[in-house]
């Protein structure tokens, strides 16, 4: 199977275990850097160990956070020019 193919079949794997976490809203965000930012075993491991899972979606969820928040300080700098 090509990795593309496989990486899209995992993602469909996860998005219901992640969106059971996170809510419908931010799954598919959270699923879709879940699945580039690590390799075909680690998502497997994942897929298994619910701890794993949790860990990795803190991560993610750190890193939208901290994106969120460079947004709302670029927008505000913006406004104040």
């Amino acid at each position: 199977m090509p990795a593309q193919e496989q990486r899209s079949e995992l993602g469909e794997a996860l998005f219901p275990l992640v969106a059971a976490k996170v809510g419908g809203r931010r799954a598919g965000k959270v699923t879709g850097m879940l699945i580039n930012a690590n390799d075909v075993g680690a998502i497997l491991l994942m897929l298994t160990e619910p701890a794993l899972l949790d860990a990795a979606i803190a991560r993610v969820g750190e890193k939208l956070e901290e994106a969120a928040a460079e947004r709302s300080t670029a927008e505000r700098a913006a406004v104040g020019d």
